[in-house]
């Protein structure tokens, strides 16, 4: 009798440890054919026709509107100098200003607009898209005699 009960035990503990078949947990049922899930609604397009002259560049979508054919000019910050020292340009085109020194520098204009970038760090740099004509001077507040310009056409 004894033999009897280990077997059925052992019978029961091996059933209950073969494999079952798979039974999803949670039960999917289908989706309405007629009802768009995850789908937003179609949004009004803004154009830049849609934008009113400022006499600043537009902002749209949080980003300056410049045209397509615009260009992008570099200006290197090395040995506490601006490389090249004067850049020319045509309204609409961005200069960005790339630190390769090991300290901190700034670009800061004196006209025919004033705006400065604050401290660039090494490896930092500072982008301004210039929408005005004329001779924008600047230096390195931190190093007064670091001059260069922009000349905007």
């Amino acid at each position: 009798m004894k033999k009897l009960l280990i077997v059925l035990s052992v019978l029961l503990l091996l059933a209950a440890c073969a494999p079952q078949p798979f039974k999803p947990a949670v039960q999917v049922s289908t989706i309405d054919s007629n009802v768009n899930v995850g789908v937003m609604p179609p949004r009004p397009e803004t154009s830049v026709a849609d934008v009113k002259p400022s006499g600043q560049t537009p902002v749209i979508g949080g980003v300056e509107n410049v045209p397509a054919e615009a260009k992008s000019w570099a200006v290197d910050i090395k040995n506490f100098a601006f490389n090249p020292g004067t850049v020319s340009i045509k309204a609409g085109e961005t200069v960005t200003w790339t630190n390769f020194d090991s300290a901190q520098h700034t670009v800061t204009v004196m006209g025919p607009e004033s705006f400065g970038s604050g401290a660039i760090a090494p490896g930092g740099s500072f982008s301004r898209t210039f929408t005005k004509p004329g001779k924008y001077t600047y230096k390195c507040s931190i190093h007064p005699s670091m001059t260069a310009a922009v000349v905007v056409q």
